[in-house]
């Protein structure tokens, strides 16, 4: 009798696990299995403010969170949490901008960073465990408040950590960002900075961004030449500044607007701008199969893997104005419009 129940009970726990876990479902994803397709996006389809939305991936179950309104900025807006429960997001006015939070059906609206007048939060990116948020805040009331931030999502346990830009996360405990001088790395306590890679000459560093797995680092070294003479190269380095590869160049570009590691952390996307058009590439982290997925006219200025690195998320006007759309990320390039509609819809993260 012992041995039926035992049986009986391990027969329910594997039909538990079944109905938690659904095809495609990764394990190498931080997603909840309920909340793991949730896509959130600004669109100005309500009216002239633009708003936050969320949806499936398969772009169904499009849904207006009340109170989340939003001017379009620089940083990286809004941002999903790595369990989809939360959603973080920059609100401002004329004089002054904060970060909000909120949970992914619209619930418990609430101000996470509220800074002093004249001053702009503009966002990093959540830990890979979702302790954390990095941010930029530019204060142009008192120039020494500028800089780049850590916070946890409840609001306690904020640490300036240096002077600088496009902050990212490599692993949770350290922070990778840009300077005038060169690419940083530091610990999420202000301690142990580091400069990985110097400023040269006639040359930029952008887009530093940790690789989750915490062994490797990756940016955009960019050529500042007059066009049509531009280069950038995608670049990765070891955490100790050792091992650095070049790992793809690109002509006629010169800036990276989005660089991002997949979640299994084996492949990197490289989203380039020029001028008139901007292109979507993934490439290996050991610099083979390099393939451009997506190319054309104002692409827009992000994208996303999914949580199971099998598709990346992106906005482009390429049928008339800002839609969102999502492209596969290995195979030939399938891509499918998730968003239909005469307003502007853009900024996804997943």
């Amino acid at each position: 009798m012992m041995r039926s129940s035992h049986r009986m009970l391990c027969l329910l726990l594997s039909v538990t696990a079944l109905i938690c876990l659904p095809s495609g479902c990764s394990k190498k994803s931080t997603r909840s299995c309920g909340e793991r397709d949730l896509i959130a996006f600004l669109s100005d389809r309500s009216g002239d403010q633009y708003m936050l939305y969320t949806m499936q991936s398969d772009g169904t179950g499009q849904k207006m969170l009340e109170g989340a309104w939003l001017f379009l900025g620089p940083g990286r807006d809004p941002l999903v949490s790595p369990d989809g429960g939360k959603i973080v997001f920059a609100q401002a006015h004329k004089s002054h901008g904060w970060a909000m939070i909120v949970n992914a059906d619209g619930s418990d609206l609430d101000t996470l960073i509220k800074d002093t007048f004249l001053s702009f939060v503009h966002l990093g990116e959540w830990s890979p465990d979702g302790g954390k948020l990095v941010y930029r805040l530019d204060s142009y009331a008192d120039n020494s408040k500028s800089g780049v931030y850590v916070i946890n999502p409840d609001g306690s346990g904020k640490v300036r950590l240096d002077e600088g830009y496009d902050p990212r996360f490599c692993g949770n405990d350290k922070v990778v960002y840009s300077r005038s001088d060169g690419i940083y790395i530091i610990g999420t306590n202000g301690e142990e900075k580091m400069r990985l890679q110097e400023a040269l000459l006639g040359t930029g560093l952008q887009k530093p961004v940790g690789s989750p797995d915490r062994k490797k680092v990756a940016f955009c070294r960019g050529l500042v030449v007059p066009p049509p003479n531009e280069k950038c190269w995608l670049e990765i380095i070891n955490p100790d500044s050792s091992e650095q590869t070049q790992l793809a160049q690109i002509d006629g570009l010169p800036w990276a607007a989005e660089i991002e590691f997949s979640p299994d952390s084996e492949r990197i996307l490289l989203l380039v701008s020029g001028e008139f058009f901007l292109q979507l590439y993934v490439v290996n982290i050991d610099g083979s199969d390099l393939r451009l997925l997506v190319e054309g006219a104002t692409l827009g200025q992000r994208a996303r893997w999914s949580p199971d690195g099998s598709r990346i998320v992106f906005t482009s006007t390429k049928d008339g104005n800002p839609e969102i759309y999502t492209v596969n990320a290995s195979g030939p390039p399938v891509i499918k419009r998730l968003t239909n509609n005469l307003a502007d819809d853009c900024n996804p993260d997943w």
